[in-house]
């Protein structure tokens, strides 16, 4: 995958079909990306409510969970 426009990676997240496909796909853009999220992550997928709209598809959710080990 090359690098893509905000707008690319958008449809490219939308398009996940199960948490893993969604784990999959963030994958794949960070590699496009050098390793890491695009700049425009935040903007585009989060605040915009991609993720949230993506994941509650097949029952996931983009909040975050802390679970403490003892």
């Amino acid at each position: 995958m090359t690098a893509l426009t905000p707008d690319q990676v958008a449809a490219f997240m939308s398009s996940a079909t199960s948490a893993e496909d969604w784990d999959n796909k963030c994958d794949l853009v960070k590699e496009a990306f050098g390793g890491g999220y695009p700049s425009f992550w935040y903007q585009t997928i989060l605040a915009s409510g991609v993720a949230k709209r993506t994941l509650a598809k097949f029952g996931e959710t983009d909040e975050l969970t802390i679970h403490v080990v003892k």
